[in-house]
């Protein structure tokens, strides 16, 4: 069962009016890039994705290799990965930098009452 738009709606309107990286350039960043445009929602945002070099946009969207070096604080960071390992491995390593880390899959299933994705 997919995750309905107001769903992914409630995850972004949790986010902090300023910038923030999404992790993943899959079908779940379509679903959330669908989202945002429907709200209307105006913070900026980065798509990262370790391929970016075979993945060049979504949606028309800018995918950028990601930066696991340079260390934050503060900024927002969620994972649009549906793959449990690579979810967490990505997770650790962005908080370990510092970043608020929101694990889009699991609060969108949660939030639909578990047993859905997106």
């Amino acid at each position: 069962m997919k995750i309905s738009n107001t769903i992914i709606k409630s995850l972004l309107a949790k986010l902090p009016n300023q910038e923030v990286v999404f992790y993943g350039a899959g079908e779940n960043m379509k679903a959330i890039l669908r989202a945002y445009r429907e709200c209307g929602l105006n913070f900026d945002y980065t798509i990262w994705d370790i391929n970016a070099q075979n993945i060049l946009t979504v949606q028309g969207e800018r995918v950028s290799k990601p930066d696991l070096e340079t260390v934050v604080r503060g900024k927002t960071a969620v994972i649009t990965i549906g793959e449990p390992f690579i979810n967490f491995t990505v997770s650790r390593r962005l908080a370990l930098l510092g970043y608020n880390v929101i694990n889009a899959p699991k609060e969108l299933s949660e939030t639909a009452g578990g047993g859905v994705s997106l």
